[in-house]
């Protein structure tokens, strides 16, 4: 059996350099798949992209999707 450090990363890498665009299904899974590495961009100034596929419709109301969309882009 393999250790436990040869299964999970206890270490991080260097922040890639951008500008990022980023295409995501719809709202918010943008934020679950890279949530940490977009917060550390956007602080250190990088520009950052974000295509949304679609609205949400069938994941909730597209309205309130939308502005949360656009609440995590500001």
């Amino acid at each position: 059996m393999l250790p436990e450090h040869h299964l999970i990363p206890f270490n991080t890498s260097d922040l890639p350099v951008g500008p990022y665009l980023i295409f995501s299904p719809h709202p918010d899974d943008e934020v679950f798949a890279m949530g940490g590495t977009l917060t550390l961009a956007a602080k250190q100034g990088i520009p950052i992209h974000i295509v949304y596929m679609t609205k949400g419709e069938l994941g909730g109301d597209p309205n309130i999707r939308m502005a949360e969309a656009i609440n995590v882009c500001e």
